[in-house]
């Protein structure tokens, strides 16, 4: 049995092209900031989400943007870093 629909077939006129378009911009990442991070994820052996309420505890001091731990261990995981030991 099959059943009959009582309105027209719903049709999607919207233009996805030009919605996609104007999302938005995307987030700025600072090349010091990730270096920074990277330092100390090195250097003291800190994890990520440590990290995230370090940079928030620091934005309260100097304004800037936090990013979230997802990001944060992104932009770490691709920052090559060399420490020189004696």
């Amino acid at each position: 049995m099959r059943k009959e629909r009582w309105e027209k077939k719903y049709e999607d006129k919207r233009n996805w092209r030009e919605q996609r378009e104007g999302v938005g911009a995307p987030y700025v990442s600072h090349e010091y900031l990730k270096v920074f991070l990277a330092y100390l994820h090195v250097l003291l052996n800190t994890n990520y989400r440590g990290r995230n309420g370090f940079l928030r505890g620091l934005s309260r001091l100097i304004s800037f943007d936090v990013p979230d731990y997802a990001t944060i261990c992104r932009r770490v995981n691709k920052v090559a870093i060399v420490i020189k030991r004696p």
